[in-house]
């Protein structure tokens, strides 16, 4: 019997069981794919949520982009530095309304800034 190929389509990776990042402001729930900011739930792509839920886990210390790559698509794609750009360009449109921040540090990585009360807050 020939051998199946195996899918392209990569699955999600297993999610953080029972484990949740509040800060009072943002809630991420790892386990239930939850965002939400201020009270209002936020809606991601799976790209997105990932480096968000990966960001969270590791709160103001600095993610290589290598390993956020690698949670999105466990190794199975050579590191692309602009499509992850994009990604973290979208993350950061959609979080800007809240004060919430993505910091990057030149040939380092990015780090998920936290709530600043001192932030001004749109409300749809």
């Amino acid at each position: 019997m020939p051998e199946r190929k195996k899918s392209s389509y990569r699955q999600l990776p297993p999610p953080i069981i029972g484990e949740i990042y509040d800060d009072g402001f943002l809630r991420v729930e790892h386990e239930n794919f939850y965002v939400e900011c201020g009270g209002e739930h936020l809606r991601f792509g799976r790209g997105e949520f990932l480096i968000i839920s990966l960001l969270s886990q590791k709160a103001e210390r600095y993610v290589t982009a290598e390993l956020i790559w690698n949670y999105l698509w466990n190794a199975s794609r050579p590191l692309n530095l602009e499509s992850l750009k994009v990604f973290i360009y979208n993350l950061r449109r959609k979080l800007k309304p809240f004060g919430i921040e993505i910091e990057t540090m030149a040939n380092v990585g990015y780090r998920l800034v936290p709530y600043s009360k001192e932030a001004k807050i749109k409300v749809k």
